[in-house]
This record gives structure tokens, C-alpha cells and sequence, in this order.
């Protein structure tokens, strides 16, 4: 059933929760950011915010707190209302560094290369031009299967863990786990 329907549902049997928002935290916390617990249990030590050339731009609360593409949540030396966003393009937690870029991806990369793991294919895949999503209802991004490696012919922050599908026109070929991904 769609979410839709679901809350149609809900409604006609007068559940509590059939005209409550969706949540982005973490449902079984309550009303809490994933950010707000991970401050409230684990302890994090200030670090710099960097330039994609190594230059210092502010301070951060802890590299392990950011994701790849967040604009947010982090000390700019210049917060002047000029000064363009930043995004964090990389993060190094050993060094507890934040590289920022007024990019939303780093300049160079151009694609990106994805290794799978725990592959399950429908029927069988030749290797080929495709096209892949990681995210529910995300726009298909052009890409090339080569065995357990896909490449997305756009760069993106592809989250590890998540499951990377794979489609030749109407046709679902399967798709697996990500494993690693790496900006070209």
C-alpha cells in the first residue's frame, strides 16, 4: 500500500497517528535529530573546517557528525551575508577535519565508481549501459554495469550500506548492496 492509503486508513479507524506528520529523526528516540542524539551520547572534540586547498575557513563540532553534501551545522570564519554556501565535500576523522567547498561536489569529479556486494540479479545481467537509483523515486542516473561495479556517469555522494538498483528501460536487473564509492 502507498503511504496514502495507509493514512486513509488510519483515519477511517480514528487512529491517533493517521494525520501526523512524517518524521525525519529517529522514530523510536521521539521528537530528536539523529545530530541531537549523537551529541547527547557520544563525545565530540572541535575541529577545522577546511578549504579543498588545506586552507583553515572555521570550526566544526566533530568530524564524525557530518555527511557528504551537509551545508549545515558547521563555523565559518566569514559568515559575511555574501559568502556563498559551503558544503562538506570530504571528511577525514582521524585528523578531525571538515573539507568544505562552495561546490556541492568536489571540481573534479565527473563520475562516480561503485562497488556492490551481496548482488541479486533477475535472471541474467550482461555487462552494459544501465541506469541506477539509491534513493526511493530518485531520477535514474545514467550508468555502466561492468560485473559488481557500477559506474553512475554523474558524480554523487552515494551512502554506503544502501542498496543500489539497477535498470535497463522498464526492466529492474537487480542490484546489491554498496560497498564502496569513489568520486572520479
Amino acid at each position: 500500500m502507498r503511504k496514502t492509503e495507509v493514512r486513509v486508513l488510519a483515519k477511517k479507524f480514528d487512529l491517533p497517528n493517521a494525520e501526523r506528520p512524517d518524521s525525519q529523526g529517529l522514530c523510536f528516540l521521539g521528537p530528536i535529530s539523529i545530530d541531537e542524539m549523537l551529541v547527547r551520547e557520544l563525545t565530540f572534540k572541535r575541529g577545522n573546517v577546511i578549504s579543498e586547498d588545506g586552507k583553515i575557513l572555521g570550526t566544526h563540532g566533530g568530524a564524525a557528525r557530518y555527511t557528504l553534501g551537509q551545508r549545515h551545522g558547521f563555523t565559518l570564519a566569514t559568515e559575511a551575508p555574501d559568502v556563498p554556501p559551503h558544503f562538506v565535500v570530504a571528511k577525514d576523522i582521524k585528523k578531525n577535519t571538515v573539507t568544505v567547498s562552495t561546490s556541492r561536489l568536489p571540481r573534479s569529479a565527473k563520475k562516480t565508481q561503485i562497488k556492490l556486494r551481496g548482488t541479486n540479479w533477475i535472471g541474467e545481467v550482461s555487462s552494459g549501459p544501465c541506469e541506477a537509483r539509491f534513493r526511493y523515486r530518485q531520477k535514474l542516473i545514467p550508468a555502466e554495469l561492468q560485473g559488481s561495479v557500477a559506474t553512475l556517469f554523474e558524480p554523487h555522494f552515494v551512502p554506503l550500506g544502501q542498496s543500489l538498483v539497477l535498470y535497463r528501460g522498464e526492466h529492474c536487473l537487480g542490484g546489491g548492496v554498496i560497498a564502496s564509492a569513489t568520486l572520479k
